[in-house]
């Protein structure tokens, strides 16, 4: 069955750079809503949908140290994107449809709440140098240098209890980065 429905989209962005010889970046920052609505979901009333991402934060700085050496670092944020999480829990005793059930959750309104906001710090030094036949760069690095377990994957479980647990799913953590760049 296909559903059909409307959305609306808006937002805003602010960017702004600097370019000078030793140090350069830019900050950029962006506010957006994004809601839909369909008939036979959520009562009719508009939801979040998984593009509303209400604050989205970017710095990136470039110092160069000498002609041949130079920091990078880029911290980003970005608000939480919106869930379908369970309100409640109901307890069922026998089967239901041939299969035995225990418990099962109930779900509030669309999108409700928010997963949380994810924020990591990336750095590199590049290391240049000229050759005869042009130019080779090494470069070493961090990805997210100070660890953060920023959620992929948040997903409601229940405990021995029977009470609602969120559980976070984290993939990338600390990732060293090394490359080794010709250019001729």
């Amino acid at each position: 069955m296909l559903a059909h429905g409307s959305g609306r989209s808006y937002g805003a962005e602010f960017f702004a750079e600097r370019r000078r010889r030793r140090l350069s970046g830019w900050l950029s920052y962006t506010w957006a809503r994004t809601r839909r609505t369909f008939a036979g979901l959520n009562e009719g009333d508009p939801f979040p949908d998984g593009y509303d991402r209400r604050h989205d934060v970017s710095v990136v700085l470039q110092y160069r140290l000498t002609d041949h050496t130079s920091l990078s670092g880029s911290w980003v944020y970005g608000s939480g994107y919106p869930v379908w999480s369970g309100t409640g829990m109901y307890r069922l005793s026998g089967s239901l449809e041939g299969r035995n059930y225990e418990s099962f959750l109930d779900y509030g309104p669309v999108n409700a709440s928010r997963a949380p906001a994810h924020h990591r710090l990336d750095v590199i030094a590049h290391f240049t140098k000229q050759v005869r036949w042009g130019e080779r760069t090494f470069s070493l690095g961090l990805y997210n240098a100070y660890n953060r377990k920023n959620p992929m994957l948040v997903y409601p479980d229940s405990d021995f209890e029977g009470r609602i647990r969120w559980k976070k799913v984290s993939v990338l953590q600390l990732i060293p980065a090394i490359s080794y760049q010709l250019r001729f």
